[in-house]
């Protein structure tokens, strides 16, 4: 996969990471937001305490008063607002998949809230637990896989229940609705998704679940059902991720793009001399890696080194530079297959080799910076497919649809026009100023009915709630009104091809 500076929080990040032996290898390279937030000198699990997570359902934040708040979208419901969860608290984490949490207090209690249905509550049923309910005392630290939980406890053993995914999202062990005992003489657990990694006090380092790309350690196992000792002369460990908590507060952002997409298929370990290890994808060893679909993986362990990306500064074109390279570079290699694609944009993941890649920069919230518009240039029109704004030191993907073109108003009104079940939909959403953020404004559609005779009666609706079945019937007058509101003046652009911002090395 291409190199990625860290531009677009979920679509640009760079995969990197390292192990027991020497190697020649040249250090895979990864890259982080801030040096504080992976805690590089770590050795204890409670160096690594949550406080600032989330996941498309809900966001955490445990204040310097121990409190614990969060955004949580309760089921059936679109109203969303923070709330105070528990005092006393020192940890957080959450599934990824499943819509569940987890925190942790001073006085060793782990509590849980959620759905259950994977058994990571300790109950069966489906219906959502608000309240949190009493899983486990006398905790130290404590993570969330995709169905299950992983706990290291104050006496140094680890525990875990719920249901174990393979890579396919299948079960491969027997639900678990009681803690048993993995291991003991523990000093830290890692892990996230469906995968976990263990070090003793003896700095042996144990592995276990979902070991596709080899990212546990191990040669061409799908999954391992019993930990394996991986590696050595270990002081920390970081598996799935290394940054340890999100920056992000804001629930709106977060929404947008802030939500965790940084779980990598890789182990990092840290060795007794400083030196940083890693194994699983994107990583190539000179003897041992494996290429398959244009992926590169190895279990051995390789050199790594961690950079601090800085925030972004606006420079203009020159902002949006790697992003239009990245484009260019994606579109001219025959090796991209569509998984890297997807990383990009999945919506130019498919495209008519005859259309031309062209690019717009054009302030349209008048705050001061532009924001990047790449099109399809198409048998003499400019079919506008994707938006992308710079906000708080980052490069964000404000809109990316392959399928139907974006047109461009006034004060950022962004009129998407598509059809679905025989309707034609007029969506408008206004770009935020100062944000890469849109805040959706109004759907109205159209429909033609056949009447007997072969006359046909047009029916105007007005979506009125967050789904697109929720709505009212309108007149034709109301309809237009509502069209000609958004409908203000074009946003005048001028178009250049992507071409040559990529140089082939």
């Amino acid at each position: 996969m291409a190199k990625r500076q860290k531009i677009v929080m979920a679509l640009f990040i760079i995969f990197l990471f390292t192990g027991c032996e020497k190697s020649t290898t040249e250090p895979v390279i990864l890259s982080v937001k801030n040096y504080d937030e992976v805690r590089l000198n770590g050795k204890r699990a409670e160096d690594f305490y949550i406080t600032n997570t989330g996941n498309i359902w809900n966001l955490y934040h445990i204040n310097s008063e121990k409190q614990l708040y969060g955004f949580q979208r309760k089921p059936d419901s679109d109203s969303v607002s923070e709330q105070l969860i528990a005092e006393n608290v020192i940890h957080v984490d959450c599934g990824e998949t499943m819509n569940y949490s987890i925190f942790l207090t001073e006085d060793g209690k782990l509590y849980g809230m959620g759905y259950p249905q994977s058994g990571v509550l300790l109950m069966e049923g489906n219906d959502y637990v608000e309240t949190p309910t009493l899983l486990m005392e006398n905790v130290k630290y404590a993570l969330c896989g995709y169905a299950d939980i992983i706990v290291l406890k104050k006496d140094s053993s680890v525990w875990t229940w719920g249901t174990r995914l393979d890579e396919y999202g299948h079960e491969y062990m027997d639900k678990k609705l009681q803690p048993y005992k993995v291991m003991e003489n523990v000093v830290m657990i890692s892990g996230k998704r469906d995968s976990h990694a263990i070090f003793l006090e003896d700095g042996t380092v144990w592995t276990w679940g979902n070991n596709i790309f080899d990212k546990c350690g191990v040669a061409g196992q799908g999954v391992i059902e019993k930990p394996m000792c991986v590696a050595c002369d270990v002081t920390a460990i970081w598996m799935g991720k290394i940054q340890i908590n999100d920056e992000c507060m804001d629930w709106e952002k977060w929404l947008h793009y802030g939500y965790d997409n940084g779980y990598n298929d890789n182990l990092v370990i840290k060795k007794e001399d400083g030196s940083l290890w890693a194994c699983g994808r994107n990583i190539e060893d000179a003897e041992n890696h494996i290429e398959q679909d244009g992926i590169v993986y190895t279990y051995s362990f390789v050199p790594c080194e961690i950079v601090e990306i800085p925030d972004l500064v606006y420079d203009g074109l020159n902002t949006y530079r790697p992003v239009l390279a990245e484009y260019e570079r994606a579109l001219k290699d025959e090796n991209y297959n569509l998984k890297q694609w997807k990383n990009i944009d999945e919506s130019f993941a498919i495209y008519n080799e005859k259309d031309i890649l062209c690019y717009s920069l054009a302030d349209l919230t008048n705050d001061g910076t532009e924001e990047l518009l790449l099109s399809f240039l198409c048998e003499g029109e400019y079919r506008i497919t994707a938006i992308y704004a710079y906000d708080d030191g980052m490069v964000i993907p404000v809109w990316n649809n392959m399928e139907n073109s974006l047109k461009l108003y006034e004060d950022g009104i962004i009129e998407w026009i598509w059809g679905a079940g025989g309707r034609v939909y007029y969506s408008y959403s206004q770009l935020q100023k100062n944000s890469g953020l849109k805040e959706s404004l109004d759907t109205v559609s159209k429909i033609s009915i056949n009447l007997e005779g072969g006359q046909k009666e047009e029916l105007y609706y007005q979506c009125i709630g967050a789904y697109f079945n929720d709505e009212k019937e309108i007149t034709e007058e109301e309809f237009n009104k509502i069209i000609d509101q958004y409908e203000t003046k074009p946003v005048k652009l001028e178009w250049r091809s992507v071409e040559g911002f990529w140089e082939p090395a």
